[in-house]
């Protein structure tokens, strides 16, 4: 074992967690305490980090349980600002656009492009 400090970047490398996960490891005792060896220079005990890299391997992976999204509150923002409506509209415009192509098919209509379906001011040329 060695007696090499390790900083927060090569703790990161070496454990493949994020900044965000070696700190709530870190506070909830999982994980080896950093020294502080000046006010703004964490570092890690090499050794103290080996050791919890092998027993964590050791150990059986927990999976966390998937979310109940039945229990939700809320939907999505996305989702609430569209709603139904949206998808209500799209569906009429896709009923609109086949009952054409079915008429144009039987030759009831001529066939018709969105260019000529649009409101031309006065005076303006195609």
């Amino acid at each position: 074992m060695s007696a090499r400090n390790l900083r927060r970047p090569e703790v990161l490398a070496k454990t493949g967690l994020s900044k965000t996960a070696l700190y709530h490891l870190e506070k909830a005792g999982t994980f080896p305490q950093h020294t502080m060896l000046t006010p703004r220079l964490a570092v890690w005990s090499e050794a103290d980090v080996d050791a919890w890299l092998a027993s964590s391997r050791a150990a059986p992976a927990i999976t966390a349980a998937a979310p109940d999204v039945t229990r939700r509150k809320t939907v999505g923002k996305r989702q609430a600002a569209a709603g139904p409506q949206l998808n209500e509209v799209r569906q009429m415009l896709m009923d609109a656009m086949r009952l054409l192509d079915r008429l144009e098919r039987l030759g009831v209509v001529p066939a018709v492009s969105v260019a000529s379906c649009w409101n031309k001011p006065a005076g303006v040329s195609a």
